[in-house]
This record gives C-alpha cells, structure tokens and sequence, in this order.
C-alpha cells in the first residue's frame, strides 16, 4: 500500500522489485604438474608413530583444499622439485582449491629407478672382494658410505654403513661371514674370499631416468601428466 506523505521532506521508500537474479559465481580452479616429494594417501601406525602410505596418487590428479593437505598426501618441501613451492606459494596468496598431478615422488618408490652400489676390491689386487647395493632404489642410496677397516690381528674385519657398524667379519665361510650379516640400508653380494681393501666406499648410480617432456605432457587416455586434467572442465589456470 502506498505510504502518504502529509508534509514536505526526505523520505525512503523500499521498492519490492521481485526476486534478485542469481550473481555469476566463479567455476575456474588450477592445477599444478610436476615433481614433489610424495604422492601417496598414508594411514598412521600407532605403534611407531610413522605415517605409512597405503595409495598412490602418482600421476592422478588429487584434489587439494590447503597447504596441510597438501603435505599430508604430497610432503613438503624437498630440493629437485618446485611443485611444493608453487602451491605453497599459491595458497598463501589466497587461492582456493586446486588439483595437483605428482609425475615423479623423490622419495617414495619409483619402479624404473636404479638402486646405488658400491665395490670393494680385494686388499691383494686379485680375486673378487664384494658389492655392496642400498636396499631403497633412487638418489637417495647415493648418501650412503660404507667404511671397511681391517682390524690389527687375524683376518677380520669392521664394516659401516649409513650409522650401522657390524665387527669381528670375516671373508671366510663360518658364523661370522659378511654374507651373513643383515645390514639395514644395503645388501652384500658377489662375495669373494680375499681380505678386502681398507678405505671408505661411497655408493654412487642411483637415480630414476631423467623426467622428459612426455612425461609433462602425459597421456590423456591413462589420464597421465597435463593430459591426465582434461576430465576436469573446471580447470582454467595450469
């Protein structure tokens, strides 16, 4: 009903104009590819404490909503990879959720990367001494020394390697053989019988094949790399 007015002024009216029309929302979102230092959904062991990965995401673009998801399926920071720096950098700038596709995890397991090794030669030139392989297949075996020293009486031997020290070895078949000793980070193989060579080993020829751009670019009907992301018709930004 009209308002009546019956003296001079200012007054405000509401007019009812019927229903707002509905205001464009925006549908765009990015996604990242490249490297990072995991990529794999993991459940928590409560009798150690570790968070151990139960599903890899390798390759399949995961849907991410903030930084501590982010880290929680993909790590952190690592050096080799510039994925982690660009989500971190995108989220701390205010950008909302994102897909993130890991085409290479540095420190999980990657089924084409070549395991480090060692060699150590016999002390008298001839014969076989023993090779000595990091059990975790990648870069991260190139890390690893392994420091033979002879000891002072008899033909034994101490042997370390990655903060494991085994005394008391010997080349020769019995109790105390190298071949039967369990070291945490490397296993022992083409074993001779000659006393080895005093000195300090580091392990070297890990890695995985180098990344190229195939790689990047992926494989839409395995829904790999870039062509992995055109499921989503939301993406806008990459």
């Amino acid at each position: 009903m009209p308002a009546t007015y019956v003296t001079p002024g200012v007054y405000i009216e509401e007019v009812d104009k019927g229903s707002k029309p509905i205001e464009a929302a925006g549908a765009s979102m990015a996604a990242f590819v490249g490297v990072t230092a995991e990529a794999s959904h993991k459940v928590l062991n409560s009798e150690t404490g570790e968070r151990v990965p139960v599903e890899s995401v390798l390759n399949k673009p995961t849907l991410v909503t903030n930084w501590t998801q982010y880290q929680n399926i993909f790590g952190g920071f690592i050096s080799g990879a510039y994925t982690p720096d660009a989500v971190y950098g995108y989220f701390n700038n205010g950008g909302g959720a994102c897909y993130v596709s890991s085409i290479k995890a540095l420190k999980e397991a990657d089924d084409n990367a070549v395991a480090a090794t060692a060699s150590i030669p016999p002390a008298s030139g001839k014969g076989k001494g023993m090779t000595v392989t990091a059990k975790l297949a990648g870069e991260s075996g190139n890390d690893l020394a392994v420091i033979i020293k002879n000891d002072s009486e008899g033909d034994t031997f101490t042997m370390s390697v990655g903060g494991e020290t085994h005394a008391g070895l010997t080349m020769k078949k019995g109790d105390t053989h190298v071949g039967t000793v369990e070291f945490t980070a490397v296993t022992i193989s083409d074993l001779g019988t000659a006393a080895l060579t005093e000195g300090t080993y580091q392990l070297e020829g890990g890695g995985s094949p180098p990344l190229t751009a195939a790689d990047f670019i992926g494989d839409v009907s395995k829904r790999t790399g870039l062509g992995g992301l055109e499921a989503f018709e939301d993406i806008r930004l990459v």
